[in-house]
C-alpha cells in the first residue's frame, strides 16, 4: 500500500515595531516530489492561507500584529494536517528622540536641518547615510523623531547661517542616563550621541548658538 507522504516545515518570527502590524512569518517548506502544493494555518487550523507551491522554499506573511500564532501545514488538498509549532510575534516598543536649536540667549532658531543616523558601532559618530531628517519648528525651535528604535543613534545639526555654535549635548543626562554627554572629541561638534532604550522619551538634546553679530 502507498504511504500518504507528511508535510514538512519549520517557521521563524520576525517582531513587529512601534506597535505596527508590521511582524513576520517565515516559513522553510521542505519539497515532496509527489505534491505540488501546501497551505499553511497561522491560527491552528480554523482556516487555512491560500494554497502555495510546496517547492518555493522560504515563504513570508508580512503584515503581522503582536500575537502568538499556532501554525500548521496541510496539503492543498487538505489532507495531512500537521503541527509546525507555536510562533510569538513580539512588539518592540519604540521611543522618541527631541530636543531644540536655540540662541544662548534662549530664543529659538526656526528651520534648522536636524538628521538622525545610526551608530551601529556605538563611537559616538555618525554612521551614514541619515535614517531621518526634520526641521525646527518656527516658533519653538523644538524638533522631535518619533516611532524610534530602540538603539545608538547620533543627531547631527546642519550648522546655521550667521551663527556660531556654543555647545551640544543632551541637558537630561546624568548618572543613570549619560549618553548624550558628548566630551569627545569637542563639546561644539553639531552633533549629539543618543542611547534610546525601549520606550523611551529621550528629550533636552539641544543645540546652542551664538549670533555672529558682525553678519548682521
Amino acid at each position: 500500500f502507498d504511504v500518504n507522504p507528511l508535510p514538512e516545515a519549520t517557521a521563524t518570527g520576525t517582531d513587529a515595531t512601534c506597535g505596527f502590524f508590521n511582524g513576520e512569518i517565515t516559513l522553510s517548506i521542505t519539497d515532496d516530489p509527489t505534491r505540488e502544493f501546501v497551505e499553511i494555518s497561522l491560527n491552528g487550523g480554523v482556516s487555512y492561507q491560500s494554497p502555495i507551491a510546496d517547492n518555493i522554499g522560504t515563504f513570508t506573511y508580512d503584515g503581522l500584529a503582536p500575537g502568538t500564532y499556532d501554525v500548521r501545514i496541510r496539503w492543498s488538498d487538505g489532507d495531512c494536517p500537521q503541527d509546525v509549532g507555536i510562533v510569538q510575534v513580539s512588539n518592540i516598543v519604540c521611543g522618541s528622540i527631541s530636543g531644540k536649536v536655540i540662541e544662548d540667549t534662549n530664543v529659538p532658531i526656526a528651520n534648522v536641518a536636524i538628521q538622525l543616523f545610526g551608530d551601529a558601532n556605538t563611537d559616538g559618530v555618525a554612521d551614514g547615510p541619515a535614517l531621518r531628517t526634520t526641521l525646527t519648528d518656527g516658533d519653538s525651535g523644538d524638533f522631535i523623531f518619533e516611532d524610534v528604535l530602540p538603539g545608538n543613534y547620533v543627531l547631527v545639526e546642519t550648522q546655521p547661517t550667521n551663527y556660531s555654535s556654543v555647545s551640544d549635548y543632551d541637558h537630561s543626562t546624568g548618572a543613570a542616563d549619560p549618553d548624550g554627554l558628548d566630551t569627545i572629541p569637542v563639546l561644539a561638534d553639531n552633533d549629539i550621541p543618543v542611547v534610546l532604550e525601549s520606550g523611551e522619551e529621550d528629550e533636552d538634546n539641544i543645540f546652542t548658538e551664538d549670533p555672529d553679530t558682525l553678519n548682521y
